[in-house]
């Protein structure tokens, strides 16, 4: 019997993630063979490239995150529900942490500050505005001893085109050239000032911002947890430091 032809997904980066997002991706796609979540899936990978710095790997039929915002405008509590579900679950997985770059441990802020020197040598007068805003991020945090506590498996990058929604109605997660033990809000803070944007650009603010906090509510319910009042000060300067790193974005890349 002839086996069913099936799609290849190829992927590259730069020399340094496309390595490190294919080791975490057969990492993960391996620990969850023997212990299989409920809506959580990961693409099965073939194989990583080496001189042509390629990885390939299966290709998962569906729609990412920002094409379904696009087209229906806006996102229903079972779906804010799914996707919570599958984050819960992606935070509880195992891998090994010599697979990170020692940098990804922690959280770190060097795509703001890569963002923010190029506007420097650009002569862009917002350069030392902004500079100052992370600035007064960095050492706010630095004031909250939670920080480094409480840590999870972090995506690194989870946004709106990172995450698919699968043909058999399971999330699919891609790009894990970031990932690292981080406080389990890094994650969270980051995909909702990603909604923030998306949502914005078909929605008016007061509906994006319902559902950005849709969301929220859906994965505190989800995983049980209660933000304490020192929790709920690292979420707002995590948003912060991702609302930051998407603005230097823009002005850097348009």
């Amino acid at each position: 019997m002839r086996e069913k032809d099936k799609k290849v997904f190829a992927v590259s980066h730069s020399d340094i993630d496309t390595e490190i997002d294919y080791n975490v991706f057969q990492n993960l796609f391996f620990h969850m063979a023997e212990n299989p979540p409920a809506v959580l899936r990961i693409a099965r990978p073939y194989c990583f490239i080496k001189p042509y710095n390629l990885s390939l790997r299966e290709y998962v039929d569906g729609q990412t995150l920002k094409k379904l915002i696009y087209e229906q405008k806006k996102l229903s509590s079972e779906f804010c529900e799914l996707l919570a579900s599958a984050i819960v679950e992606f935070q509880k997985l195992k891998t090994a942490p010599n697979l990170f770059r020692e940098s990804e441990t922690i959280s770190n802020f060097r795509d703001v500050k890569k963002n923010i020197q190029v506007l420097k040598d650009r002569n862009n007068p917002e350069w030392s505005v902004l500079s100052d805003k992370l600035s007064k991020i960095e050492n706010n945090l630095n004031g909250i001893r939670e920080f480094e506590k409480n840590t999870v498996l972090s995506h690194g990058d989870l946004n709106p085109s990172n995450i698919l929604l699968t043909s058999d109605n399971r999330i699919s997660i891609f790009d894990f050239g970031e990932t690292g033990q981080r406080h389990y809000l890094w994650d969270i803070a980051g995909l909702y000032s990603h909604l923030g944007v998306v949502t914005r650009a078909v929605n008016e603010e007061s509906d994006a911002k319902k559902q950005q906090e849709l969301f929220l509510d859906s994965y505190l319910k989800i995983s049980g947890r209660v933000l304490s009042e020192e929790e709920q000060k690292l979420f707002s300067l995590f948003r912060d430091y991702f609302e930051l790193l998407i603005l230097t974005h823009l002005l850097v890349w348009g």
